[in-house]
């Protein structure tokens, strides 16, 4: 198995993690808000991690604390999570997963925008059919699906999925693997500081709410380690690694992987059954993650000279202009 083909995997399995922990999530969120189930979830993620670093004496664990890139990574995926929560409260849930996920289509420009690295025609194409698949899924076959219009709904939407899409553009320039500068970058530091710097606006956010999470019921407690710890610090550090060797673009598209997991669990374990509309988008979904062409790794074409600096989002973090992206 190639490197290019390992990562793949490795962002796969992530992914499945993903989708697989919605199932957990649906529970919790029977007993807590969505602001307290996050705050919950990674709170006891980097309760979990700094345990481990203080433990094991891994002391460079703690060294990226004061790193723009992490502060501005945890922030935006904090705020990311709780704007697509919030705009899906407004809308329907069919329209607000069609646009959150529209950060997949978002990533290609927004790299063209910082690396200039320009999608090819491929890219657009890819993203549109995934895309597509989605909004069948979303759609099911019912407009009232897709028909509770709010535009400050879709705004917030919006936004959402700008700051998954800048997430995983940042993500991925500063953990580029091709990059003899960013190559020395400890991932468990980098993933010890993004994950406390998306609890502290959690936790924030979460006091100054008037409802209380004092009776917390005993029996989500193991369903929120559960989601601290596969969802949260096994499959992001997946992701990390996966985003390393695969780039932004590769990484988000394989990352809608996770939409159509829940409905692999609900036909083959539960025996659920959805309409023509849902099988067509799973379909459509599974034939463009088939379909992306294979490029080299970066692990791979990092041995083949220096890559040069640029400014992404006014931070000095090191990427790698590279040819077209999937052109």
């Amino acid at each position: 198995m190639t490197s290019q083909h390992k990562a793949q995997f490795v962002l796969l399995t992530a992914t499945m993690i993903w989708g697989a922990s919605a199932i957990v999530l649906d529970v919790v969120l029977d007993y807590l808000t969505p602001l307290h189930a996050m705050t919950m979830r990674f709170g006891i993620a980097t309760l979990i991690l700094s345990t481990f670093l203080i433990i094991f004496k891994k002391s460079n664990g703690f060294s990226l604390i004061s790193s723009k890139t992490c502060i501005m990574i945890g922030w935006a995926d904090a705020f990311g999570y709780l704007a697509a929560t919030t705009g899906q409260a407004m809308t329907t849930a069919g329209l607000a997963n069609l646009i959150a996920t529209s950060s997949v289509f978002v990533v290609p420009f927004l790299v063209w925008k910082v690396e200039g690295t320009k999608p090819g025609l491929k890219l657009v194409l890819l993203t549109g059919s995934m895309l597509l698949g989605i909004f069948l899924i979303s759609y099911n076959g019912n407009w009232t699906n897709l028909s509770r219009i709010s535009i400050l709904g879709i705004f917030v939407l919006l936004i959402a999925a700008f700051l998954f899409a800048s997430v995983t553009v940042i993500t991925g320039n500063r953990l580029d693997i091709s990059n003899v500068e960013t190559r020395k970058s400890d991932p468990l530091s980098f993933i010890y500081a993004s994950l406390l710097h998306a609890f502290i606006p959690l936790i924030i956010l979460s006091t100054i709410t008037t409802k209380s999470i004092i009776s917390l019921p005993f029996k989500i407690i193991p369903l929120l380690f559960i989601l601290a710890i596969f969802p949260t610090l096994v499959a992001f550090s997946l992701y990390n690694w996966a985003i390393a060797r695969l780039g932004s673009v590769q990484t988000s598209i394989y990352s809608l992987f996770q939409v159509i997991v829940p409905f692999f669990y609900d036909l083959f374990i539960l025996d659920l059954s959805y309409s023509k509309w849902v099988y067509c988008g799973i379909i459509v979904i599974i034939i463009s993650l088939l379909v992306i062409p294979k490029e080299q790794s970066r692990e791979a074409s990092g041995n083949k000279g220096t890559s040069r600096l640029r400014y992404i989002l006014s931070l000095m973090i090191p990427s790698r202009k590279e040819k077209s992206i999937l052109s």
